[in-house]
């Protein structure tokens, strides 16, 4: 089992109540994933860490000397480095934060830095490697919580370690800047993996150790463990080539010295062993029983509902353009636009962070709906309530000719801004000469999603999602939701 683990800034305010975290931690070998909060007070007399930031950038805001405050901040740092013999410094940080404060960087990167310093601190004294949440927690350019892209990211980088810390309480925009939770939100941190792992043991539909499954990072952690130097330069020997590999370079740069490195890197490349030969893999579609999967989180201020269903198709169905319409008007649009929001949200006042996903692969037939809603843990049952309610509304009542209408012209200008980025086009190149595609496919595509009609659309969601086929799953203090595990 994994457990993650979350501490708070009273827990954390200095060096003695570090050391008592770290007994706690490594006292149980299960407790892999740490988040920290920033220090709190160590006594009622005390300035929390996140207050002295704030108060901090208050000043540079205004164009006043910070220093001083600053340097207050950092012998909070300090004093607990130094009381736990740590070599460490963090000066670096602090010119690196004195700059961006001068730069007027944002509140929300101001109250960012205490978790992030502490993360720092935690992960040399525990000797687990830092993994900063601006790169493995997003938010879309709405600054909603974007539950696809983290779990996609966050799963990839904590599949690579045994043990981590990561900061909670923030993550980042598309454009790079560093965005908060509104609300408690390091809690949620620890809740997106604990929910995102049941998530992927639930949705295992081949046998273990088979590629087209997700590793779970329990398995992971233990293939690794048990895994020879020997093998691994075997398989490198044998199985490891740049015969199939490709490369999509967007921006300015010269062609001819490009290539020239390419051809010097791998032009020359080794061929696999015979038994190894390059061969595609893709996950078929299989039926997954509906559950509803209840994990309890004892002291989160925030829960997690993830749920999800499976169906077959692809991008390259006829009604694919259809269903990703579908999707944006239940739960995928930006902004505060779709139904999941707008019932969750903007009605009920019981989710600052809703939305859903619908996956369709360009290689075999197993797509995905998903939808995940940020929560306090008292309105837990309410919001799962509300938010079953408002997707068996959509699939008997149906979307109006006005909802499809607006989800078209969304759907059409984000994919035009993101036309506009250089990584998404590298990115998408990348897909489409893997799948024998040009950008043609993407302006076909566009004219597909702008002949939808409103019956196209309704019959794509029923088709995508069928209420008694979804599983949910909810993560969070299950005392405080009056929920019974």
């Amino acid at each position: 089992m994994i457990k993650v683990v979350k501490f708070g800034g009273s827990s954390l305010a200095s060096a003695t109540q570090f050391a008592k975290v770290g007994r706690i931690i490594t006292s149980d070998p299960e407790r892999r994933y740490v988040v920290p909060s920033a220090p709190g007070k160590r006594n009622s007399k005390d300035t929390k860490v996140t207050d002295m930031l704030y108060a901090c950038y208050a000043l540079a805001e205004n164009d006043e000397d910070f220093d001083k405050e600053l340097k207050k901040i950092a012998e909070r740092y300090d004093s607990i480095i130094n009381g736990l013999n740590l070599k460490l410094s963090l000066k670096d940080e602090f010119e690196v934060i004195a700059k961006n404060f001068a730069a007027k960087a944002g509140s929300d990167y101001a109250a960012s830095r205490g978790e992030y310093l502490n993360g720092i601190v935690m992960s040399n004294y525990l000797g687990y490697e830092f993994v900063d949440a601006a790169e493995v927690i997003f938010f879309d350019k709405d600054g909603n919580f974007d539950a696809d892209k983290t779990d996609k990211v966050l799963s990839k980088r904590l599949s690579k370690v045994e043990r981590a810390v990561v900061p909670g309480f923030y993550g980042s925009m598309p454009d790079g800047s560093v965005k908060t939770f509104s609300r408690g939100g390091s809690d949620i941190t620890g809740s997106i993996v604990v929910a995102r792992e049941a998530l992927k043991k639930h949705f295992q539909t081949y046998p273990a150790g088979d590629p087209r499954n997700t590793v779970l990072n329990e398995d992971l952690i233990k293939g690794l463990k048990s895994l020879t130097r020997e093998e691994l330069y075997d398989w490198y020997k044998t199985a490891v080539s740049a015969e199939h590999g490709a490369i999509a370079i967007v921006g300015e740069f010269d062609p001819a010295a490009v290539k020239a490195a390419l051809e010097k890197l791998y032009g020359n490349a080794k061929k696999v062993d015979a038994k190894y030969a390059y061969e595609r893999y893709f996950g078929e579609y299989k039926p997954v029983a509906a559950e509803r999967i209840v994990i309890d989180a004892p002291s989160k201020e925030n829960a997690v509902i993830v749920a999800r269903v499976d169906f077959a198709a692809s991008v390259n169905d006829e009604d694919a353009a259809a269903l990703v319409v579908a999707d944006w008007i239940l739960g995928g649009g930006t902004g505060l636009s779709n139904r999941l929001v707008d019932r969750l949200r903007q009605k009920e006042g019981l989710s600052y962070g809703v939305g859903s996903h619908v996956k369709l692969p360009q290689f075999g037939n197993r797509s995905s709906w998903m939808m995940s809603a940020i929560v306090a843990p008292q309105n837990l049952p309410k919001a799962e309530a509300c938010a079953k309610e408002e997707i068996e509304r959509a699939v008997k009542e149906g979307f109006t000719e006005q909802e499809v209408k607006e989800a078209i012209k969304g759907i059409l200008d984000s994919r035009a801004v993101n036309r506009a980025q250089d990584d998404y086009l590298a990115q998408s190149w990348l897909q489409f000469m893997e799948a024998g595609k040009t950008f043609a496919f993407s302006k076909q595509f566009e004219e597909r999603i702008a002949a939808v009609t409103v019956d196209s659309v309704n019959a794509a969601l029923r088709r995508m999602v069928v209420p008694e086929n979804v599983t949910w799953i909810l993560s969070g203090d299950l005392a405080k939701a009056g929920i019974k595990k």
